[in-house]
């Protein structure tokens, strides 16, 4: 298998990181920087920013945290900041969310007194969407909890989208027996509208 950017007609394989067994790429910002992660899920890996060199890409192994073994990268904005998560492998695993950038390299955002919760996604501009909260990038005070889900619903950490606003698309899990997952829109200023009524499952 090939992971691969296409730009127009052309074909560009992204390269791999010595030592780490499979890549997967979870954001593209507009400037065509992909960010994800270097090997095996459930194992060691590397998040990882592939960055566009003339007519390759050049691979940014972003390393962990101290007192980290494994990191994953879920998102990068039009700055190149990403966000993700770098975490011990051991039972409870122990971790921090994290933001990189070519200027700062990794930091802690816990440590600067963001949420102590995995990013979920990140917009264009450095909005970050966690399973409990939202804030802007770069602006510790800008953190607001995300209110109750409707009735008959919890909050999990599924594929989530955040756009600059703070407007989110979630999936939030039925508490019935089933738990199933349905698609709703959180508006910023804090209402939930569901958007699908047939669960996923």
């Amino acid at each position: 298998l090939e992971t691969v950017v296409w730009r127009g007609a052309d074909r560009i394989v992204l390269p791999d990181i010595p030592g780490l067994t499979g890549i997967y790429v979870n954001s593209i910002n507009n400037h065509g920087w992909v960010a994800g992660f270097a090997g095996f899920p459930g194992t060691t890996t590397h998040a990882v920013v592939w960055k566009p060199n003339g007519n390759t890409y050049q691979a940014i192994d972003l390393g962990v945290l101290p007192g980290t073994t494994s990191s994953d990268a879920v998102g990068i904005d039009d700055l190149g900041r990403v966000v993700g998560w770098s975490t011990t492998l051991n039972f409870p695993p122990n971790g921090s969310p994290f933001m990189w950038s070519e200027s700062t390299g990794m930091v802690d955002l816990s440590a600067q007194g963001y949420p102590d919760e995995p990013p979920l996604a990140i917009s264009p501009g450095g909005s970050v969407a966690t399973q409990y909260t939202w804030y802007q990038l770069e602006d510790p005070n800008s953190v607001v909890l995300m209110p109750p889900p409707p009735q008959s619903f919890s909050i999990g950490t599924e594929s989530t989208a955040i756009n600059d606003a703070g407007d989110q698309a979630r999936f939030l899990i039925s508490t019935s027996t089933e738990n199933l997952r349905y698609l709703f829109r959180f508006h910023h200023e804090g209402t939930w509208q569901q958007i699908s009524f047939t669960g996923n499952g």
